[in-house]
């Protein structure tokens, strides 16, 4: 007879202790978030050239009003002005600081909103007496029975430039079309802006709730002082300007600039940027490679074992693309081959080249500089949308 299947011992899963869920639950909230693309596809029911005609007038439009907004609020590195880009933004996050709710993209369009869109402001009607009186019946009600009503937050809100105002005849698009505009010159401000500061942060990645409870939460909004953004700005610029504006010294592009040469080319200078020791070093094992019948064997030994200046094992750097982990180890970079692996033509031609560079050696601290900064990220350019040319 066999045994009670209910007797038998259950195996119930062990849940975790409590610090350990807190540190995964810190570790999953210290993550970036990951940035999402959306795209739209429109498809086009029984599509007709009428229909193809209006998407391609209104993508035209769309476009040509971008380009003017933004070339109406432009900057210049250094050239400090209270009317253009800068202004909006830091009236945007000077009403979040105050508490406005909504995401700071929103937030600065609504500003270009109000800056650029034409016509009379939307009015409401006024309500009749009869619906005045039985909201405030219904307020005393709710004040005998202890209601408190919830404070407005007063947000000052300052008008940051005047621009000429574009209307209808202008650019004759629906007003979702219109919000869709300064919603993405908005988002192209802030990303540019964002850019200049060296924040590693997005657009519209801090806004988890709205203003008053951020406000509530002691975290408040820096307001950005646009002087001191220009001064930042242009100095990345003159700085990168500078760098690009170096000569190369040797070598086939001997005579250019870092910006003519290309970063390409500029990744190869900067392999042969070495040492004056390691020039020094290199040399004396070429010599002893190229006489060895007349040097002792501890020296042959040595200068064998030796490893090139910047040449490297190439064999594996073209391999054809596999999966994501065997490609990894291909993308790592490969020692340095030894000088033992150079005929004596090969040994000939890098003892020219590093006679050569001997010449320079006094100006490589300040070329591996400007090569540092011209290979690092260039500074952020003011946000620009060519306009498309129309019969108008």
């Amino acid at each position: 007879m066999s045994k009670d299947s209910s007797d038998r011992p259950v195996d119930r899963p062990q849940l975790p202790s409590e610090d350990r869920i807190r540190d995964a639950l810190e570790a999953a909230l210290s993550k970036r978030p990951r940035t999402v693309c959306r795209m739209i596809v429109l498809k086009l029911h029984r599509p007709s050239r009428r229909k193809e005609h209006a998407l391609l007038w209104a993508q035209v439009h769309v476009t040509n009003m971008t380009a003017h907004i933004l070339e109406t609020l432009r900057e210049e590195p250094g050239e400090v002005r209270y009317d253009r880009a800068l202004a909006c933004i830091r009236e945007m996050y000077s009403r979040k600081a105050q508490g406005e709710s909504g995401q700071r993209t929103q937030v600065l369009a609504d500003i270009l909103s109000q800056s650029f869109r034409a016509g009379p402001k939307h009015r409401r009607k006024r309500p009749k007496a009869a619906v005045v009186k039985r909201i405030a019946r219904m307020v005393n009600a709710k004040k005998v029975k202890g209601y408190r009503r919830k404070k407005r937050r007063h947000i000052l809100k300052v008008k940051p430039v005047e621009v000429l105002k574009l209307t209808s005849v202008d650019y004759p698009v629906a007003g979702p079309l219109r919000d869709g505009v300064f919603r993405q010159v908005a988002l192209m401000l802030l990303n540019w802006h964002i850019r200049i500061l060296g924040l590693e942060e997005e657009a519209d990645d801090d806004d988890s709730g709205s203003g008053s409870q951020a406000a509530e939460s002691g975290t408040t909004e820096v307001v950005p002082d646009i002087a001191k953004v220009h001064a930042i700005w242009a100095e990345r610029t003159n700085r990168y300007a500078e760098a690009s504006t170096t000569l190369v010294p040797f070598g086939r592009y001997r005579g250019k600039t870092l910006a003519e040469t290309g970063k390409r080319e500029v990744r190869w200078l900067q392999e042969r940027l070495i040492s004056h020791q390691v020039v020094k070093e290199t040399l004396e094992h070429i010599e002893v490679l190229l006489n060895q019948t007349i040097s002792d064997e501890e020296s042959v030994r040595s200068a064998r074992r030796a490893r090139h200046p910047w040449r490297r094992q190439s064999n594996l750097e073209r391999a054809p693309r596999a999966n994501r982990i065997t490609q990894r180890g291909f993308d790592r970079r490969q020692p340095l081959i030894r000088l033992e692996a150079l005929n004596n033509d090969e040994l000939c031609r890098l003892r020219a080249e590093l006679w050569e560079m001997q010449g320079f050696e006094v100006q490589f601290d300040a070329i591996r500089a400007a090569v540092d900064v011209f290979l690092g990220s260039a500074p952020p350019r003011y946000p620009t949308v060519r306009p498309i040319p129309t019969s108008r």
